[in-house]
């Protein structure tokens, strides 16, 4: 393989085209909002277990750096956006007793990660 001398050389040599790799097409699904976040037609995954990190671009706008010159908010929300909640749901498997928590926007069921029994709902959650 030749050097690479370039981000969008690596891109190239190590990305996959969007539309075909599951993980790529969900997160284009699940997070894509054009302007925000964007997922470049040939994307690098690194694939895990249990799931993917999926590389993508976050426009962060001027007006959201803290401490710049410009006389913005110190507040890092942008103008016009949304903080979701987070909770870290804490989970005890009703068939194999495994105990796990995880983080999540709702206050969901999950599946247990020692047995895969699925729709485990939580005993407790915390706001995180």
């Amino acid at each position: 393989m030749p050097a690479i001398e370039s981000f969008s050389e690596a891109i190239t040599a190590f990305g996959v085209p969007r539309e075909s790799n599951a993980y790529a097409k969900a997160a284009q699904r699940l997070y894509a909002d054009e302007g925000r976040i964007e997922i470049d037609d040939q994307v690098v995954v690194s694939e895990g277990d249990e799931g993917a990190y999926v590389m993508a671009w976050v426009w962060v706008p001027d007006s959201a750096l803290q401490g710049d010159s410009s006389g913005a908010s110190d507040d890092p929300t942008p103008a016009g956006s949304f903080v979701t909640s987070q909770f870290r749901n804490h989970y005890k498997c009703p068939k194999c007793d495994h105990v796990w928590s995880d983080v999540w926007s709702a206050q969901c069921d999950d599946d247990c990660p020692a047995c895969g029994t699925r729709h485990v709902s939580p005993h407790k959650s915390d706001d995180v």
